[in-house]
């Protein structure tokens, strides 16, 4: 049984298949310890022909196109590896990337989750940037608890991901809807069941940004959702939401995880709110507020932009939900300047009287 199944999954991407295979098939580490399976999502440009040249090198799966989920569920039920790395068709994997990704898990046996960043680069594969920026190698244990109480770091996209693929059976199948980012659906669920994610700092795979992918642009200066289409987050975030509720069904009633599910799911659809109520620029800061709250540093001229934030969110959703939220972040700046807003409103209230 080999250590890793590699799965690519693809869509009239042949342009760049041969790339990805390559990238794949080129690892230092012995190609005993790994499997390559791609699936096709129904293509009908030159995909199959292109992927002829590797023979046994691959094992070829063309199914009709049904989208990114059904080609992920088919991959983990032809996968026979221990872990699943997922290698997107239009991305490139360093050659080194499962060598390291082997001795990380080797010294973190616990670990059943891993990202690592992916190095952005434009059509002619001059490179952008990287993200997200995890900068050294670590583990955060008891992932649920740091989400909610200090954010974890931003999840990488598909060609950034390992996963065990007991756990990928865990939350198998994806929800078909997800034709695209089917991704996030990892991202968004396995912090309900895992005890550990471990995190890569060095860039392992190359992310091609082109019109046909989530990025319509890449600026390493801002936060990566700058850049992102809006009706596709919207409409990730939705199902985000929707597959949330599904997995918290596989919780059994253990009350602590519920209540955590609880919180989290309040923070999703934050999201979704701030994004139809608010435009784009605005939601990006507000995100940033959400994911962020207790890491922003002190000094004047932040507390005033912080506070400033804050309010803004109020005004769009209003105190019930708004206080609903903030009594989540006891302990963080965000719960002591609702505080601060909420003595306001009551002097207010009585100087009204």
């Amino acid at each position: 049984m080999p250590l890793f199944t590699v799965l690519i999954t693809t869509y009239n991407y042949g342009q760049y298949i041969e790339q990805a295979v390559k990238s794949a098939i080129h690892q230092t580490l012995s190609p005993d310890l790994f499997e390559i399976i791609v699936v096709d999502d129904g293509s009908t440009d030159d995909t199959a022909d292109r992927l002829k040249r590797f023979g046994e090198a691959i094992f070829y799966h063309f199914q009709d196109n049904a989208g990114q989920a059904a080609a992920f569920n088919k991959g983990i039920e032809l996968a026979r590896g221990e872990f699943v790395a997922f290698l997107d068709a239009d991305d490139i994997w360093h050659p080194e990337k499962l060598a390291c990704v082997r001795d990380f898990l080797r010294r973190n046996s616990d670990v059943d989750l891993l990202y690592h960043p992916l190095c952005m680069i434009d059509m002619n594969g001059e490179k952008l940037g990287v993200h997200p920026k995890y900068e050294i190698d670590h583990v955060i244990r008891d992932p649920l608890i740091e989400l909610l109480h200090s954010g974890l770091k931003e999840p990488a996209a598909t060609s950034g991901i390992v996963c065990r693929l007991d756990l990928l059976k865990q939350i198998y199948p994806v929800l078909p809807d997800y034709r695209i980012c089917a991704d996030s659906y990892i991202a968004v669920t396995t912090p309900l069941l895992v005890t550990s994610i471990g995190y890569l700092g060095q860039p392992f795979a190359y992310y091609r940004i082109h019109s046909a992918n989530g990025y319509s642009s890449y600026d390493e200066n801002s936060d990566s959702y700058a850049c992102r289409k809006p009706e596709v987050y919207l409409e990730k975030v939705r199902l985000d939401l929707k597959c949330l509720d599904i997995v918290a069904e596989k919780l059994c009633g253990d009350p602590v995880r519920n209540g955590y599910y609880q919180r989290y799911r309040l923070l999703l659809s934050m999201q979704e709110m701030l994004l139809v109520r608010c435009n784009y620029g605005l939601f990006k800061a507000l995100l940033l507020l959400l994911r962020s709250t207790a890491s922003m540093r002190t000094g004047i001229n932040i507390d005033y932009c912080y506070r400033i934030i804050v309010i803004s969110i109020r005004l769009l959703i209003g105190d019930k939900l708004f206080f609903t939220l903030a009594s989540y972040y006891v302990g963080s700046r965000l719960h002591s300047i609702v505080r601060s807003l909420m003595r306001q409103r009551s002097m207010e209230k009585c100087h009204g009287q």
